[in-house]
């Protein structure tokens, strides 16, 4: 454990909850009884939360307005936690299953605590930042009950739709896999990788559009505007991290010119996003234009590298005087559309021509996965992700 994980685990532990605010021990505890004293408490761990598990994510969402600050901090934090189920070695896939449907169970019922579930999970295995924040998972629910209702059911739909699509798709591999070879997420073509991508951030993109609209009604982007965002970070983010996660078992990148090609589309549909924005939401704008344009740097060096060279990666100075020019050019739409297209110009020149490859049949096809999504969407809305 670092000194700085040290010190943000105290500092989240410091922040009790005042003793004339705590709840009388009752198996029909309601969350209309939480105290004001105590959901102060909680919100005063957020940040550090967000601290502990990603600084840069922290940064970003610190800027956002107020109204936005804590259902998104909130939403990242629950995901956050449903991806640390999913990535951390289990004794077992039922070990694994048993753990997301208590994480979903005790989200959805306050009456539930949540430790007495989770005794046997593999704590020893968890990052600090993430121990601390399973064991602030009551708190963290509190808050959530509290919600406006739209704001509530984005981020349950957003929840439950990362869990059932990620069982969905361990459950069609295991179902695809040969008796004698060992299951391993493995995506075979470009519908599997938007799929994947799909159920791991392109719900993200959805989510925050609808904690937006709670805020801003008239916010109407085109929904594959929202989802395709998602899609364009977590390519960027497989791509980055191949090597790590295939050392682990995890091939997500089936072709990696094909992935990079596809990347660009969705670029320009995170682009129309953002655009989308309205300028009297500046936080909101560089929260998105931030994420987009460190992925596109990210992206173009990727491009660029040639295969078997070690990755260059971009330097924290590097990253903060990117945050600083694209926060100065907030005011220049102008600005941003200029850093954009030479972006785009490296990265396409970097790629180069693409032939198409001749379609091959998916691992995980869409009707394997269509039942697993809970969001609002229209099969219209998705009908892309069913193509191969």
């Amino acid at each position: 454990m670092t000194q700085q994980a040290t010190a943000l685990n105290a500092r989240i532990s410091a922040i009790d909850d005042p003793p004339a605010a705590r709840i009388a021990e009752s198996s029909e505890k309601k969350p209309e009884q939480i105290s004001d004293a105590r959901l102060n408490a909680s919100r005063e761990r957020v940040p550090l939360h967000l601290e502990a598990v990603s600084r840069s994510f922290a940064f970003c969402i610190a800027r956002l307005e107020p109204e936005l600050r804590e259902p998104i901090g909130l939403a990242y934090l629950l995901c956050r936690m449903l991806d640390t189920i999913e990535d951390s070695p289990w004794e077992s896939v039922a070990a694994q299953d048993q753990a997301y449907e208590h994480f979903l169970r005790a989200l959805e019922d306050p009456s539930l605590e949540f430790a007495p579930g989770a005794e046997t999970w593999p704590w020893e295995r968890f990052r600090e930042g993430e121990q601390a924040l399973f064991r602030d998972f009551d708190s963290l629910r509190e808050l959530w009950w509290v919600q406006r209702p739209q704001v509530k059911a984005a981020i349950a739909d957003c929840v439950r739709s990362m869990q059932k699509g990620m069982q969905g798709f361990r459950a069609a591999i295991e179902a695809s896999a040969a008796p004698d070879l060992e299951t391993v997420l493995s995506l075979g073509t470009l519908g599997d990788v938007n799929r994947y991508c799909f159920f791991v951030a392109g719900i993200v993109g959805e989510m925050l559009t609808r904690v937006f609209r709670s805020v801003q009604p008239n916010f109407s982007p085109r929904p594959e505007e929202a989802w395709r965002f998602g899609l364009f970070l977590q390519k960027v983010n497989i791509l980055k991290d191949q090597e790590a996660d295939e050392r682990e078992g995890r091939r997500l990148v089936p072709s990696r010119k094909l992935v990079l090609h596809s990347a660009l589309h969705d670029a320009e549909a995170a682009w129309l996003y953002i655009q989308s924005i309205p300028s009297s939401w500046p936080g909101y704008q560089l929260f998105c234009a931030w994420s987009y344009f460190l992925g596109l740097e990210t992206l173009v060096r990727l491009a660029q590298q040639r295969e078997g060279e070690a990755r260059l990666a971009t330097s924290r100075w590097e990253t903060l005087e990117l945050i600083a020019q694209i926060e100065n050019e907030l005011a220049w739409p102008e600005a941003w559309r200029e850093r954009r297209e030479v972006l785009m110009q490296r990265l396409r020149s970097a790629i180069g021509e693409f032939q198409e490859q001749a379609p091959q049949a998916a691992r995980v096809p869409w009707s394997k996965l269509a039942a697993a999504y809970q969001g609002e969407l229209t099969a219209q809305d998705l009908v892309s992700l069913a193509s191969d």
